[in-house]
């Protein structure tokens, strides 16, 4: 959102290296991962602390008519403003080579299915499972109401974001600001 210049020594990671996918479903009782530093606290003081959180409310629902959900996480101060990730762990086959070019060819017309299906060797098969990232918001603080601290923060869903940078003056950003 903020261009920020880095040292060419500066070895920069960010959340794109992580491959985000944005089919990975949301629902009461999804675990989620809030990215930040409680109490300012990293490993190795550069890289974030990933703290577990549980989806507490449907997400579909907004509370208040506010583009946002509520998790439970006992999250600490430093959190806030930090990304908050569903995941999935999700099973793959590299088919090798060979059958890879024969889909490339598919693809760009040059053979059939067929053809393509025929080149793959069941030998050369490789399974592995990746974990997938999805992007679902950004994490405010906790619900803290009479001063007691059931341990259910906020996240501020993705699209709220997205509105806020394609379209400072929307809809959501209004009802954010005006807190209607």
């Amino acid at each position: 959102a903020v261009p920020i210049s880095f040292p060419k020594e500066v070895k920069v990671v960010s959340q794109n290296q992580l491959g985000l996918v944005d089919d990975i479903d949301l629902e009461v009782g999804s675990d989620l991962f809030i990215v930040g530093f409680p109490f300012g606290f990293g490993a190795g003081d550069y890289f974030p602390i990933w703290k577990r959180g549980t989806i507490a409310s449907e997400p579909l629902f907004e509370p208040d008519g506010l583009p946002r959900f509520y998790i439970d996480s006992s999250t600490k101060p430093g959190m806030s403003g930090a990304p908050v990730f569903a995941t999935e762990s999700r099973d793959y086959f590299d088919v090798g080579k060979e059958a890879g070019e024969a889909f490339a060819e598919v693809q760009r017309g040059e053979a059939n299915a067929l053809e393509a299906i025929t080149k793959i060797d069941p030998a050369n098969m490789q399974h592995f499972i990746k974990k997938e990232f999805r992007l679902v918001g950004i994490y405010s603080g906790r619900i803290v109401p009479g001063g007691e601290d059931p341990n259910i923060g906020i996240v501020w869903q993705k699209r709220l974001i997205d509105e806020l940078f394609s379209d400072p003056s929307g809809p959501a950003i209004q009802k954010f600001m005006i807190g209607e």
